[in-house]
């Protein structure tokens, strides 16, 4: 049984910066401000999520479904993914 993700996260969309056949993902994750954090869930079915710190973070993920949702914890107003590596 899947858990619901939290009412408060977005969406991010991967499938326009990386090809077809990808099966995991390296982010930069960058944070604001620098003591805040966000929570990463790398498909939506999945309960768990990557707690990222600020300023940034890099994560590897599986690709899954090419989206993702991001939880803005700990005071952060903002944050920006980007894909820094892929396989």
């Amino acid at each position: 049984m899947t858990k619901a993700l939290p009412p408060d996260t977005s969406e991010v969309f991967l499938h326009s910066l990386v090809p077809k056949g990808v099966q995991s993902v390296t982010l930069n994750v960058k944070i604001k401000p620098r003591t805040a954090a966000v929570l990463v869930y790398p498909s939506p079915g999945d309960p768990y999520a990557i707690r990222c710190n600020g300023p940034f973070h890099e994560i590897t993920i599986g690709y899954g479904t090419g989206n993702i949702h991001v939880q803005k914890v700990d005071g952060a107003v903002s944050f920006e993914i980007d894909v820094i590596g892929y396989e």
